[in-house]
């Protein structure tokens, strides 16, 4: 049996932004940071990651009208790896999880920079995604 699904629970790293592609159809991309408790040899230690998504339509009209930065939530669905050609003609790759479901949750209690344990990972790291001008030459929907 062989199963692709990946179910992340964490935040959301910025206010998400609704986009079209070339014929129209509606989506979003967008980073949910995870964070991973444990105990080190010298104290408590995180791991925080950053994990690239897309939803399609109107669960991407819904994240864009009720997410914002810092909250939490819950998606699910399948990873989906696409290539590309960059600007530089250089042959990429990406991988995101295509949102098949998602659960909306808490919003942040504050946004204030000093709180990043609550609303970022403790290291500060953009989600790497293409540019817009890249994008377009994906092959979406996926």
């Amino acid at each position: 049996m062989n199963l692709n699904r990946l179910t992340l629970i964490g935040r959301i790293t910025a206010d998400p932004e609704l986009k079209k592609t070339r014929n129209g159809t509606s989506y979003t991309r967008f980073c949910v940071a995870t964070t991973e408790f444990f105990n080190g040899s010298d104290g408590k230690k995180e791991n925080a990651e950053l994990h690239q998504c897309v939803a399609w339509e109107r669960k991407a009209e819904n994240i864009c009208k009720y997410v914002k930065k810092g909250q939490g939530i819950l998606v699910e669905g399948p990873i989906r790896t696409s290539t590309y050609t960059d600007k530089d003609d250089v042959k990429r790759s990406i991988s995101l999880l295509n949102v098949f479901n998602v659960q909306f949750g808490t919003k942040s209690k504050s946004t204030k920079p000093s709180d990043s344990s609550v609303d970022e990972p403790a290291e500060q790291r953009d989600c790497e995604m293409p540019s817009t001008s890249e994008e377009e030459g994906l092959d979406l929907p996926f």
